[in-house]
């Protein structure tokens, strides 16, 4: 009954935004796809993708060749071309990602083929971190509607200078549509079936305005389907077998609302999110998880002088992630009734130099807290809070663009954390070379702290090279190596009891390869990535007599993303993913 009321409560709300949508805009005629974005990347050549000014590396706004990281951005019309559902079926396309299966039926991501999904990689959205306070994950299948997309920006190392906590070795960047001018309106909707049940149901809408310097946005989405109709063998460490199609076992519900306003200089956001999917436990009743979070940002963007400015911004999350109800076996039960809340402030000043170069200057003070009320009181209740320091300066030197920077924190519970960023960047003629070194930390969440007192936070060191040409205006190719060595990585344990414990070192290097062609009807993207273990001393990514390798993710990757439009509107778009481990038997 209670899941009933939220259901009808949800489409109650999105209906009325809807309604809202279409009154405003009952004169203006629908919009096509991509109209809403701020780019028209369907026009766009390769050449004039490379020029698109983006942030996800650094604070200063930067070409994709100059950016200080290994940046890979999929557009719009990319994810619309290759039929990507979610969020997994993007980041199949892109080097070094990978997806797994983490547990109850959730999905994480592993980065170069280290396991990354507790607090190792940030997901923003326009800027609005969404991981969740109290494990520092975030789920990926059937979850943001990618319809509101105009792109994402992904770099694949580490991010903690910038952004601190859970950018340990990647930064997922989401840039959704903004209202372009009165009247902006796009509704999709979308029905899959497998053989046996429902793949996917949604319906999403977008309503935006913009006169002046006002501007105000609504996107709001609503979706219901399965992962899977399959059995799966060996469901869980017992080895059971479970039908995921009967009765709807891996069935997702996911409302999502996305609410933005500006006026000059002011700007706010609200993000509300009730993600919701069944977890079939063998022995079990079914039940449903539920990943609730409300956001809530506010930033003011005070202009000094025409150099010199300062940024402040507030944020709130109010979550509660992995919650469900009682859950029994006939001898004993389960609850997860898990809050946490976070408020954070950061004020930074840039300010733009003559020749070109740059400085940011901030701060940022986290306060996050957390309680279990299950009534078993696993954790009881834990607090901590952040303080940090951090500063980078991008400065144009005969050698190339010069980027350090360096992020002083003081957890309290962690204690004292200084990581250092260098980036040297040098284009020339159709050319550029990247040469990066970069230290991140992963401080510990709350459940970490809840299980394990003595837990210490993940420090890691990342080396990357890459150099890349601009072919022609159609072509680009682009290449890189890297060294990723994580020391005290912290862990989950299941040993009759659930804990997290720090092992020394996990470690992997490889080879990463992006080419890229778009002219006339044809757009196409190839990409391959290799990675070996090195050092691992964490039992739990071992594969025995394999120590180049680490538990669940491939070696070798190929991803093709295939594009041709024989006719106006109509794109056909093969996307194939090829895996490879060799394995000595």
């Amino acid at each position: 009954m209670r899941q009933n009321k939220h259901y009808l409560s949800t489409m109650g709300s999105f209906i009325v935004i809807l309604l809202i949508t279409f009154v405003f805009g009952e004169h203006v005629p629908a919009q096509e796809a991509g109209e809403a974005g701020q780019e028209d990347y369907f026009e766009m050549s390769l050449e004039d993708l490379g020029e698109i000014q983006i942030d996800v590396a650094s604070r200063k706004e930067s070409t994709l060749s100059e950016a200080p990281g290994v940046v890979t951005v999929i557009t719009r019309d990319q994810i619309q071309k290759s039929g990507a559902r979610d969020l997994i079926d993007i980041l199949r396309l892109v080097p070094g990602f990978d997806v797994g299966y983490d547990t109850i039926g959730t999905y994480g991501v592993a980065i170069r083929g280290i396991w990354a999904n507790e607090g190792k990689v940030l997901v923003l959205m326009d800027g609005v971190p969404l991981n969740d306070e109290m494990y520092s994950t975030f789920q990926y299948g059937h979850h943001i509607p990618v319809d509101i997309i105009d792109r994402i920006e992904i770099m694949r190392g580490p991010g903690s200078v910038m952004y601190g906590d859970s950018a340990e070795l990647g930064v997922i960047s989401i840039k959704t549509m903004q209202p372009q001018k009165e009247n902006d309106i796009f509704v999709s909707t979308t029905y899959s079936r497998m053989e046996e049940i429902d793949g996917r149901k949604t319906v999403t809408g977008f309503y935006g305005t913009k006169k002046d310097d006002f501007s105000m946005s609504v996107a709001a989405h609503y979706g219901r389907g399965n992962f899977t109709d399959r059995t799966s063998y060996g469901y869980d460490w017992y080895g059971t077998d479970v039908d995921l199609g009967e009765s709807n076992n891996s069935l997702v519900t996911s409302p999502f609302f996305n609410i933005a306003a500006k006026w000059g200089n002011l700007s706010t956001r609200m993000i509300f999110d009730r993600y919701r999917l069944n977890s079939p436990y063998p022995g079990y009743t079914t039940y449903m998880t539920s990943f609730d979070s409300d956001i809530y940002q506010i930033e003011y963007l005070w202009p000094i002088t025409d150099n010199i400015s300062i940024r402040s911004q507030f944020l709130y999350k109010h979550q509660k992630p992995w919650n469900y109800p009682y859950v029994s076996d006939g001898s004993s039960w389960w609850q997860n009734k898990l809050t946490s809340d976070k408020y954070t402030t950061d004020v930074h000043l840039s300010w733009d130099l003559d020749g070109g170069h740059n400085i940011v200057i901030g701060g940022a003070y986290d306060e996050i807290k957390g309680k279990d009320e299950t009534g078993v009181g696993y954790i009881d209740k834990v607090s901590y809070d952040n303080s940090a320091l951090y500063g980078e300066g991008f400065f144009k030197t005969p050698f190339g663009n010069l980027t350090m920077g360096a992020r002083y924190v003081d957890h309290s519970h962690s204690g004292y954390k200084l990581v250092p960023r260098f980036a040297l960047i040098n284009t020339f003629d159709r050319y550029h070379v990247k040469l990066l070194y970069s230290q991140s930390y992963r401080a510990a969440s709350i459940m970490n702290i809840g299980y394990n007192q003595d837990i210490k936070p993940e420090h890691t060191t990342i080396f990357e090279f890459e150099v890349g040409a601009q072919v022609s205006e159609s072509m680009n190719l682009t290449a890189n190596i890297f060294d990723v060595e994580v020391e005290d990585p912290i862990v989950y344990l299941y040993d009759g009891s659930s804990n997290y414990a720090n092992f020394k070192r996990t470690a992997s290097r490889g080879i990463e390869l992006a080419a890229n062609y778009k002219k006339d009807i044809y757009d196409v993207g190839l990409t391959y990535s290799w990675y070996e273990a090195r050092d691992n001393t964490v039992d739990e990514y071992t594969i025995p007599n394999e120590n180049d390798l680490l538990l669940g993710f491939p070696a070798h990757k190929v991803s093709l993303y295939a594009s041709v439009n024989p006719a106006e509107d109509l794109y056909i778009t093969p996307t194939v993913t090829y895996n490879l481990s060799l394995i000595h038997i």
